[in-house]
């Protein structure tokens, strides 16, 4: 078919070139020596990142500083005393980065601060450093803690930036097991 229109005539192409047809597909994945499959899986992951907003000119640094996080989220105990000496904080640090926020030692990026409780997840705090932001840091905070019980319920407290709000909305999409209270004041 054109691969995109859905009438399953995978060599057809309508009239109109801008239609992707398999033989397409097929060549691009030749091109550079990887199965149909694997193309297929590139191809679908790339315009998700379009969509997504991930291939603007800084996107090279989002893949890199998540590549980071990947191996840079760590659990360690919250400095901010929330819960008697029972919040914890994930973070995500960058060696070399200098922070000038009073709760990020340096090399801190980005940081959620959460209080596990026997029937819920107080999140308490999320943070991206200022020259950090809109890189998918804390998107990939709240993925580490929600992708550790995918069917658990979080509490968010006030959330006060349009932007956590819509990651709270994106995780519920993806966790829909999860169950996810929030106040929005914005």
């Amino acid at each position: 078919m054109c691969l995109d229109c859905g009438c399953r005539q995978p060599s057809k192409r309508h009239d109109d070139e801008r239609h992707i047809t398999y033989p397409d597909l097929k060549a691009a994945a030749e091109a550079e020596g990887q199965s149909i499959q694997k193309a297929l899986d590139t191809l679908l992951e790339t315009a998700q990142e379009v969509l997504d907003g991930d291939l603007s000119p800084t996107a090279h640094l989002r893949r890199q500083w998540r590549q980071a996080v990947v191996a840079g989220v760590v659990d360690e105990l919250s400095p901010l005393d929330y819960e008697q000496h029972l919040t914890k904080r994930i973070a995500i640090h960058e060696p070399g980065f200098t922070s000038t926020h009073k709760y990020f030692p340096d090399d801190t990026v980005a940081f959620l601060d959460y209080t596990p409780r026997p029937d819920e997840i107080r999140i308490s705090y999320i943070h991206v450093a200022k020259e950090r932001r809109g890189h998918g840091l804390a998107w990939q905070l709240i993925l580490d803690l929600v992708s550790r019980d995918p069917s658990g319920v979080y509490e968010w407290g006030k959330v006060m930036e349009p932007e956590i709000g819509h990651l709270i909305d994106k995780v519920r999409q993806q966790f829909p097991s999860s169950q996810h209270y929030v106040k929005r004041y914005y």
